[in-house]
């Protein structure tokens, strides 16, 4: 009985506690709500119009992002809106004609300018069928470019804010427009009727971009350019993809085979195929063996008949320096007349200095020949480097 009530007791004092340290808790924590920005995501990264294509959606539009020029060159076979942030070079005729007959039967296209031509280059070849240029606004028309325009917007009762660039315009004389939005003397947008639908043109549109479509009122702006329609293909990049975002779209498998391939192959040319062998100290030649192994390899490649021919120039260009009336006599007066010199037959020394060695066991007896004229030359001196 005593042990049912001091456990009874333990279990008071832990519930006792329990409710006190929860009390304790509430009293001091309280449950809050922190944003922590982590940067766009990738999707936000590859598509400006991400936010865009959200808000639209929201408004119970059917919206598709797209990338490339597909859709401008073979249009959608149902009405809706074209949005294209950049027009982009001109298409080919044929394509051109298919876009506009789309536009006639209904579609909308809203095209953004992102680059003015220079003066000697060719303007989008639809631009120049519409008779609407971009160009560069002079420095002096242009308004402050902190403050945003006040325009009015068909269908909404006040005027709505709109942040265009200052520096750029749109230019036409055309007349008959359905809505333009001036800038002095010229648009930063412009709208025209073309058969039952409507083309859209916009000086830029870098307000529509993710981070600037909650400013102002560009998505009110926004979203009266897509009144009368359901679908939305929004255009975010009218370049044509890389070959490698082709090949990886199309055929994701090949890429990832190739790519374990080419790593297998390159790990293969790395590895070595036996034992790495030892880079010992070359041992270093005596001079001797080293004038050793120079003779023999000129004795493998002629015989030493350039050693020989070398010698023989040098001695006589000695004899002719060191005796200048040689130079006056031909080849059997110079052997004449070193003969009675040295002591040597004429035959002999023509042996040693101008014929032609044929066989190897003359060449000893005519190095000694040699060697006799040179001591002849300098008897003071008994050189023995030939």
């Amino acid at each position: 009985m005593a042990n049912r009530l001091f456990i009874g007791f333990l279990l008071l004092l832990l519930l006792a506690l329990l409710a006190w340290g929860g009390h304790w808790f509430l009293e001091n924590f309280e449950r809050q709500t922190k944003e922590i920005r982590s940067g766009y995501s990738e999707a936000a990264r590859r598509n400006p119009l991400l936010a865009a294509e959200r808000f639209l959606q929201r408004l119970d539009l059917q919206v598709e992002s797209l990338s490339g020029r597909e859709r401008l060159k073979s249009p959608p076979p149902e009405s809706g809106v074209l949005f294209v942030k950049d027009l982009g070079p001109s298409l080919p005729p044929a394509q051109e004609a298919g876009l506009l007959e789309w536009i006639e039967g209904g579609g909308h296209l809203i095209a953004g300018l992102s680059h003015v031509p220079d003066e000697d280059a060719a303007q989008n070849h639809l631009l120049e069928t519409l008779g609407i240029h971009l160009v560069e606004r002079p420095s002096e028309d242009q308004p402050d470019a902190d403050s945003p325009l006040e325009f009015v917007m068909p269908e909404v009762a006040e005027p709505i804010q709109v942040s265009f660039d200052a520096s750029r315009v749109l230019r036409t004389e055309r007349d008959d427009m359905r809505w333009a939005v001036p800038a002095g003397q010229d648009f930063h947008l412009l709208r025209l009727a073309w058969g039952t639908g409507r083309i859209t043109l916009l000086s830029d549109n870098r307000f529509f971009n993710n981070a600037a479509i909650d400013q102002y009122d560009h998505a009110l702006l926004l979203a009266g350019l897509m009144q009368g329609h359901e679908r939305v293909w929004l255009l975010y990049s009218s370049q044509m993809p890389a070959l490698w975002q082709i090949a990886w779209r199309l055929a994701p498998q090949l890429i990832i085979s190739g790519s374990v391939l080419l790593a297998m192959l390159l790990w293969w040319l790395s590895y070595r195929s036996g034992p790495i062998l030892l880079q010992g100290n070359p041992q270093r030649r005596s001079l001797l063996e080293h004038l050793q192994a120079a003779a023999e390899f000129r004795w493998r490649q002629d015989r030493a008949v350039g050693l020989l021919e070398s010698t023989r120039r040098q001695l006589e260009h000695r004899w002719l320096l060191s005796h200048p009336a040689l130079q006056t006599m031909d080849r059997p007066e110079r052997c004449r007349w070193l003969a009675e010199r040295t002591g040597l037959s004429a035959l002999s020394i023509e042996a040693a200095l101008y014929a032609e060695q044929r066989q190897d066991a003359g060449l000893i007896e005519n190095s000694v020949i040699q060697q006799r004229l040179l001591t002849a030359l300098h008897p003071d001196k008994q050189r023995k480097d030939l």
